[in-house]
Parts: structure tokens; sequence; C-alpha cells
């Protein structure tokens, strides 16, 4: 009886081998199908970042342009006046604009004395501005000459105009424009060189 005692324990044997690779089998069997499952989504992500990636256009973002030419030559001011006129045009304390027409014009500022109440320069100017008028009536012609200053600028305005002033509605208005077109354009250097 002894053959059939082995078969007993070798089938007791059997069934417990079985058991723990049965146990072993259905572990293996979730750690495999969990793998494969995470190896799916892993490469399927990996596609999709490749994908984007290559559809995505990269680009750092554009800085804005900075110029620093520092060589910018200011916009020029050519007086508009008539052609029978000489002037001539300087600035007071500093060299930041001068003008003659005719370009060897040089006047006698000495001969100015007195100064008028109704100066012609200051009818278009703004409120605050300080303009010192003179004017002479020399050989059938008028010489004004305008010291017209403010807190950031100083000019000297000198016009020559051939007839009397005071009867010329026209040229009394020309002057006025010229004195104010010069103080803007003025005001306008200084407010850039700052």
């Amino acid at each position: 009886m002894l053959p059939k005692a082995d078969k007993k324990e070798k089938a007791e044997q059997l069934d417990l081998v079985e058991t723990i690779s049965e146990a072993d089998k259905s572990r293996h069997k979730r750690q495999t199908t969990l793998l494969f499952l995470f190896l799916t989504v892993g490469v399927s992500l990996i596609f999709l970042i490749y994908r984007q990636a290559k559809n995505f256009n990269f680009q750092l973002p554009k800085l804005p342009s900075i110029n620093l030419n520092f060589s910018k030559t200011p916009p020029s001011f050519t007086p508009d006046f008539p052609l029978s006129w000489s002037i001539h045009i300087s600035t007071i304390g500093s060299t930041l604009y001068s003008f003659a027409s005719p370009p060897a014009l040089n006047p006698n500022f000495s001969q100015f004395k007195t100064s008028v109440d109704d100066a012609l320069a200051k009818k278009d100017l703004p409120q605050g501005v300080k303009v010192i008028e003179k004017q002479i009536f020399v050989d059938n012609s008028t010489q004004i000459l305008s010291d017209i200053s403010t807190p950031k600028i100083s000019f000297r305005l000198y016009a020559h105009i051939p007839g009397d002033i005071n009867q010329q509605p026209e040229s009394a208005q020309n002057y006025s424009r010229l004195a104010k077109d010069l103080y803007w354009y003025l005001i306008k250097r200084v407010e850039e060189s700052d």
C-alpha cells in the first residue's frame, strides 16, 4: 500500500506547487497587463507630444527695437519771410540756432536804444513769454530787434524791413508769425535735447 500513499502525497504536493504557480501566474498576468497598459499609454503620450512639438512654432518673443542713433539731426527751420527783408536770428547763451539772410548780415545792435510798449513779436506768443522789442526807423526802412526769453530758451530776432512797419499791417503780421514759428521750433529743439 505504500505505492498508494506515495500517489496521495504526490498529488498533494502537486496541488501545492500548482497553487503557488497559479498565484504567481495571476500576479504575473496582472503585472504584465499593467506594464503593457503603461507602455501603451506612455508611447501614445510620446507620439502625441512629438506631434504637438512638430506643429509648434517655437520662437522667442520679439523684443522692441531700440534706436540708439545719437547723431540724429533735428529738423531744420527755414524762416518764412518776404524776400525784401533782411533777417538775423541767434540764440542767447547757446549755439542752438543761428540764421542770417543775407548770410553776411551783421546788424549793429547798439543803435537800438528804447523799447516799444506794443511788441509785434509778442502778439502770437503764449502768455508768460518775456519780449523786449526795440524799433528804429532809418532810411525809409524799419529795423526791429526782439529779445524773446523763457526759462528754457532766449533768442534774438532782428529784421530789416523796407518801409514803415506801422503803415504795413501785413508786414507786422508776418513779423509776429515769424517770431511765433521760431519760438515753437526752438522750444521743441530744447525739449528734444533734454
